[in-house]
């Protein structure tokens, strides 16, 4: 069973699977309408091989979540796939964007110490204007973090790419001049996806593990959350698989998480119980698929959280904005803290940014959880 709205949740209510059943809250709607490529996508997919390759052509663009394709978050036979881009490391764990020692070797733009664009390697001569500012491009800077940033222009004799955004500082470390470029076509594996924009459609190319799932078992992404906390209190939620949300927004703080609240409010009471959340994505900027502040006595129990890229399993926090209940501390300092939280029991694997996370949380237990093959995607250079 496929629910594919999303749910708010309401002070005192719980929502259960039902028996042994986890029915899917679905932040993805399905995908036809594929058809091979051929000679003739050459423009598009370079010295690629056509026929690996199959495309939809005219997908809505204001139908993909924030409007935005780079959050299509597409997945295959509920696989999650990823993006083709310049990478020349072998990653074990490729769906991870965050570590920089599988990224390509370029040579970083200053003006002074701000960042004002990349040369590509000569390997990537071949690359066109067109294909290189369909992309996106990862890069480290000040303070020791990976960012992104959308090419300003391309001059494919100099290999030259401009940033939009000029004020992204310089950090002088090994991986100073590491860079990834995100939905680069002619670089496409199995298992990867990548899209043309063409203003108002989108058309999106995929080289599929397995061609029969072209006819039923695709999707993308069309929302950033799926159960909306907001200000409930005393709510339980149970027995679900939770899938598929993806955003690509710059604003990690704005609620487009697969489990999130941005309320600042402080209020007690809640329980998140033997849920499955997977092949969630932050494209761009993230906390965690499940993101929740001030809310105290949280309890998050028996779960799993799998494929979360560009994230964390779990962020959470106090409220960074100082009441007359302010505690001072290390960190936070002036927060109102979070309190009295249970995390037991929960398997946490493959997340992007790191498993867990809890900034000014008091009187917490985190115990009997297991983490497994997680990334650490900021300040991981």
């Amino acid at each position: 069973v496929n629910n594919r709205e999303q749910v708010i949740a309401k002070t005192g209510v719980s929502v259960k699977g039902y028996g042994t059943l986890k029915p899917v809250l679905n932040a993805a709607d399905p995908l036809t309408g594929w058809v091979q490529c051929t000679g003739a996508d050459a423009s598009v997919l370079g010295s690629v091989t056509p026929s690996n390759v199959w495309k939809r052509t005219g997908l809505t663009k204001s139908l993909i979540t924030g409007s935005n394709p780079f959050g299509l978050n597409l997945v295959e036979a509920d696989e999650k796939l990823t993006m083709a881009r310049t990478q020349e490391v072998f990653a074990p764990l490729p769906q991870f964007m965050g570590n920089p020692d599988n990224w390509i070797d370029g040579t970083t733009l200053l003006s002074g110490s701000n960042i004002i664009g990349w040369t590509l390697p000569a390997s990537y001569s071949d690359l066109t204007t067109t294909q290189v500012m369909g992309g996106l491009v990862r890069f480290v800077c000040q303070p020791n973090i990976n960012n992104t940033d959308i090419p300003a222009s391309y001059n494919s004799a100099t290999r030259q790419i401009g940033a939009t955004n000029l004020t992204r500082q310089y950090e002088s470390n090994a991986k100073k001049d590491k860079i990834m470029i995100m939905n680069i076509l002619p670089r496409i594996k199995k298992g990867q996806y990548g899209f043309v924009d063409n203003g108002s459609t989108v058309d999106v190319y995929c080289w599929p593990n397995n061609t029969a799932n072209l006819t039923s078992g695709m999707q993308f992404a069309r929302r950033d959350n799926i159960i909306d906390l907001n200000t409930a209190v005393n709510f339980e939620f149970a027995g679900f698989v939770v899938a598929n949300a993806s955003s690509a927004s710059t604003s990690a703080t704005d609620g487009g998480h697969a489990i999130s609240t941005t309320s600042g409010t402080p209020r007690s009471g809640g329980i998140l119980r033997n849920l499955k959340i997977q092949n969630t994505e932050r494209f761009r900027d993230g906390y965690g698929a499940i993101d929740i502040k001030s809310l105290d006595n949280l309890t998050i129990t028996g779960c799993e959280i799998v494929n979360a890229v560009g994230q964390l399993g779990m962020f959470l926090r106090g409220n960074s904005s100082p009441t007359t209940n302010a505690e001072a501390g290390f960190f936070g300092q002036g927060w109102t803290p979070m309190t009295g939280a249970l995390i037991s029991n929960n398997l946490i694997r493959l997340t992007d940014a790191g498993p867990l996370r809890f900034y000014t949380c008091r009187n917490f237990a985190s115990v009997r959880n297991v983490f497994g093959n997680n990334g650490d995607q900021t300040h991981s250079n």
